[in-house]
C-alpha cells in the first residue's frame, strides 16, 4: 500500500517488544564479558557464530569503549568469518593471586605431617 502510494520502493521494519533492542542489549553484554575476560588474563579470544551486520555492531561497540588496552579484527572468509578480540600489544594483565607466579608456596605445606 505504501509503495503504491509513494510510486517508489519502500523498506518497512517492524520491531516487535524491542526485539532488536534486546538482541543489540545481549550482544553487548556478552562482549562486555569477553573484555573482562580479556583483561583478566591477556589472552584473547574469538567470537564465532556472527554474520556480517553483528560483526560490524561488536566492532563498532568495542571501538565506541576507547579502550586502548583492546583491539578487534576480523579473519576468514564467509560463514567461517570469526571475531578476534585481543589485548594490545602493550597490555599486561594484572597479576592474580592464584597465579603460579604471584604466590609462591610456603615451605609448611611442603612438609608433610611426619616432616618429610
Amino acid at each position: 500500500m505504501i509503495e503504491h502510494d509513494q510510486k517508489k520502493f519502500v523498506r518497512v521494519h517492524l520491531e516487535v517488544n524491542d526485539y532488536m533492542k534486546s538482541k543489540d542489549e545481549r550482544l553487548f553484554r556478552f562482549l562486555d564479558s569477553k573484555i573482562e575476560f580479556i583483561l583478566a588474563t591477556g589472552k584473547s579470544t574469538t567470537v564465532k557464530n556472527l554474520n556480517s551486520f553483528e560483526r560490524k555492531k561488536a566492532h563498532d561497540y568495542i571501538a565506541s569503549k576507547n579502550m586502548a588496552d583492546i583491539s578487534t579484527h576480523s579473519e576468514g572468509e564467509g560463514e567461517e568469518r570469526v571475531l578476534i578480540i585481543s589485548p594490545s600489544a602493550s597490555y599486561i594483565p594484572p597479576v592474580s593471586e592464584t597465579s603460579p607466579v604471584s604466590k609462591k608456596p610456603s615451605i609448611d605445606s611442603l612438609i608433610s605431617e611426619d616432616g618429610v
